[in-house]
């Protein structure tokens, strides 16, 4: 059940991030582009477990459904084994991994940690303890050397 509320929470938190991409463009103050840019793909500032985890969950949800969408579309118009296909797939992927450790580097920057931190993700088993770390350490308390806390 929490893992549900959770996911659920994740999915609300990538709808309200796209909504509010979408009704600020229409202001002419944002972009969908700028607000990607702002909340996933940036390594300034902190984040803290929860918002990581909605950011991080979102942020797959909505690559996942990209990746199939454009692959789709991609073989409608060659054949299913095409250069157009695999390069989509590449690119899509090449996109969540920066986003994903954009984020990863930021939890780490709320733990106090330097984002070279980031080098755990590539050892097996270490990475499953690592991503366990990200989820469940309690970030510094008030201003660190990465910016002030974002429960405050």
């Amino acid at each position: 059940v929490r893992c549900a509320l959770i996911m659920g929470a994740a999915v609300r938190a990538g709808a309200s991030i796209l909504a509010s991409a979408a009704v600020s463009s229409l202001k002419g103050r944002f972009t969908l582009v700028q607000m990607l840019q702002r909340y996933i793909f940036t390594t300034d500032g902190r984040l803290n477990r929860l918002r990581y985890l909605k950011y991080a969950l979102a942020f797959g949800f909505f690559m996942g459904l990209a990746t199939f969408v454009l692959v789709f579309v991609a073989a409608l118009i060659t054949s299913e084994n095409s250069t157009l296909v695999r390069a989509v797939q590449v690119l899509t992927t090449l996109a969540g991994a920066i986003g994903g450790w954009a984020l990863v580097i930021r939890r780490l920057h709320d733990l106090n940690k330097p984002a070279w931190w980031l080098i755990g993700l590539l050892i097996p088993i270490v990475n499953i303890i690592f991503g366990f770390y990200l989820l469940l350490a309690p970030g510094t308390r008030g201003y660190n050397q990465y910016g002030p806390d974002p429960l405050r």
